[in-house]
Parts: structure tokens; C-alpha cells; sequence
């Protein structure tokens, strides 16, 4: 397994984009969250726009689209202008802001992007623009995911998978960059917008032209075969993170969070702790997870000798739950073997 993940990131930090950008308009009703990273630098980015118009690019250090997009966005002639705020936030919450330096230093050394480590925040956010685009909470995409914000805290457009300063450039007027902002990109009255990777389309341009079926036809390709595989393991604090990948090219479609597989890694970890323990007491702390299931509470049962206190975070109150040695535990789980903390303490104080 760890061949073929050292063998995956090799792959990602050569492979050629092999999907075109999706790009979506974001209805206007759709009001900007406000989020704040730590700049890597000692500063603060924030989702906010503030009186001109900001690009965010969710990415991954080891992701080859964000290699190539953030590279040449940095390097590009009208980020230079000064005209649009660009911050970069890596989404994957095992890098550190070292990291995310490193990366800084080698793919955007011109200063011209501002960079954080988003970690697991960088990531949920990246999915409220993806919801706010119109697709299911928690549903995939491919990074980079660039949100696009104009001068009125609006957000305008969301943008994934590989994509070129050019491509957005042509979004730039629409966000109140230079003298014309009345047309979306490259749009003309009474036109539909022309093809292009990063650009919005209409029905009609969903239908290939003869000249484009020709090119296609003589375009070298494979016929993609998917197979998921593991990046990161889950931990109690982030869930697993696996990308598909083709068995015949060793092209890198798109990453997928595993869901609940942070809650499993919290559950196997806590149970192991009360198992392995050498004390009269476990301490758990979290400020995620509110409940356990029967692989704890089969734990605590095989360790009588062991009480747990708990330190958990509960609608933003923190709280303390102590569950006594020798305790019957099916007294705090319900038939499916959970067990909220809330409950818990509950029959404990009735038990008192």
C-alpha cells in the first residue's frame, strides 16, 4: 500500500489534466461566508471581499492541477496589476503551514498569492462554495476549487478542476475588474458564451461541431478504468482521503473524503485506549464527536477496573461526562449500541 501511494504522488505532481474545468454562475441570492485562515505569514485571510473583487483557490500541495493552476495564476500579468485579491488555502488537514510554505516557495515564489493552511476548515469551506454552485453537501470535486467574489462580497463563480490564468482572466470583468463588468465572460449581446475550458456554457454549446468531433476522433486517449485508492488514513480529527485513479494510464480523476470514516477512527482509537490502558482512569478528549457506539461500550464492559471522563464540546458549551468504573452498559446505549453523551450523563445523574 505504501508503494502505491508513493507511486500516486509521483503521478499527481506529473500528471496532465485530463478533465476540462466545470464552472458554475452562483445565484446572487447566495451570500458569502465569512471565514478566517492564518496566513502562513503571521496574517489573517479572510472569504470576505473588501471593496474589490477575490479569487479563493482551495487546493492540495500534492495535487498536479494546483501545481500547474497556481503556478501560472501567480506568474500571470494581471495578478500584478493589484486589481483582484488571490489567496490559496490547502484543504487537507494533515499539512502543516510548512507545508504549505514549501510549496509556496516552489510553485508561487513571486509573492503575488497569499497562502494558508486551511486544514479541515479549508476543506468544509471549500464545500459550502461547492453547495452554494448547486451541487449535494459533501458531494466530490476536483481541486483546485476556485470561488470567484466581486467587489460586493458576491459570490459569482465556482470554478474545478484544471484551469489557466487565461481562462480567468475572462472572468475578471464580471467581478469589477477594468471598465466593463455588464457581460459575463467573453459573452456578447444576444450571443451564447464561446468554448473554452473555464468558461460557462449553454445547451447549444453542449453539442459537438463537426471540426471538434474530427480533432476528438484523432486525439490520442485512454478508455479510463477507475479504482479508488487510499492517500491518508482517517484520523479522530479528519476523514480518510482516497482519489480515483486509472489502472490503465495512472491518470488522477478527482479526491473523495471517506464520510464517517474520522468518527470509526475516533470510535477504534477511544476503544483501544479504554482496552490497552494500565490506569483506573481513561481520559478522552474531543471536540468533534458526542457519542459512542457498541465497540466502546464493549470495552468499557471488558474493563471494570477502568472508569472514562470525557471531554467533549457540545453546541459550542464544553462539557465533562464521567462514566464510573463497573457501570452496566446497557444502561447507556440504545438498541443499535449508541450512546450520545447528552443520554449518557442523563442516566447517570438518574442512576445518582
Amino acid at each position: 500500500m505504501k508503494k502505491r501511494i508513493l507511486g500516486l504522488l509521483v503521478v499527481l505532481s506529473l500528471i496532465i489534466p485530463v478533465m476540462p474545468v466545470a464552472a458554475t454562475e452562483v445565484s446572487q441570492d447566495n451570500e458569502n461566508v465569512n471565514r478566517t485562515f492564518s496566513d502562513i505569514d503571521g496574517g489573517e485571510i479572510t472569504t470576505q471581499s473588501e471593496g474589490r473583487p477575490k479569487l479563493l483557490i482551495f487546493f492540495g500541495k500534492d495535487c498536479g492541477n494546483c501545481k500547474a493552476a497556481l503556478r501560472d495564476i501567480s506568474s500571470s500579468e494581471w495578478i500584478r496589476t493589484g486589481e483582484t485579491d488571490v489567496c490559496a488555502i490547502e484543504v487537507w488537514a494533515q499539512n502543516t503551514e510548512d507545508d504549505v510554505r514549501t510549496f509556496r516557495d516552489t510553485y508561487c515564489p513571486e509573492g503575488t498569492i497569499r497562502f494558508a493552511a486551511g486544514r479541515s476548515d479549508g476543506l468544509s469551506t471549500a464545500d459550502t462554495y461547492h453547495v452554494a454552485a448547486g451541487n449535494p453537501p459533501g458531494s466530490k470535486f476536483t481541486t483546485p476549487l476556485i470561488a470567484m467574489i466581486d467587489a460586493e462580497n458576491k459570490v459569482r463563480y465556482v470554478t474545478t478542476g484544471p484551469i489557466t490564468a487565461d481562462e480567468v482572466e475572462t472572468y475578471l470583468p464580471s467581478l469589477g475588474v477594468g471598465s466593463d463588468d455588464s457581460q459575463k465572460p467573453d459573452e456578447t449581446p444576444g450571443g451564447n458564451v464561446p468554448d473554452g475550458a473555464g468558461k460557462p456554457t449553454t445547451p447549444d454549446q453542449d453539442k459537438p461541431t463537426e471540426d471538434s468531433k474530427k480533432k476528438d476522433d484523432t486525439k490520442p486517449g485512454c478508455n479510463h478504468v477507475w479504482e479508488k485508492v487510499l492517500v491518508n488514513d482517517a484520523t479522530a480529527d479528519s476523514d480518510a482521503l482516497s482519489v480515483d485513479q486509472c489502472v490503465k494510464c495512472g491518470a488522477v480523476n478527482r479526491f473523495e473524503m471517506i464520510p464517517n470514516s474520522a468518527y470509526a477512527a475516533f470510535l477504534e482509537e477511544s476503544a483501544n485506549k479504554i482496552v490497552n490502558t494500565k490506569q483506573a482512569e481513561v481520559v478522552i478528549d474531543t471536540r468533534i464527536w458526542t457519542s459512542f457506539n457498541r465497540t466502546v461500550f464493549n470495552a468499557i464492559q471488558s474493563r471494570p477496573d477502568v472508569s472514562v471522563t470525557v471531554n467533549y464540546l457540545y453546541k459550542g458549551e464544553e462539557y465533562t461526562l464521567n462514566i464510573p468504573s463497573g457501570i452496566d452498559v446497557s444502561l447507556l446505549m440504545d438498541e443499535n449500541g449508541y450512546g450520545g453523551f447528552r443520554y449518557i450523563d442523563h442516566v447517570l445523574n438518574t442512576l445518582n
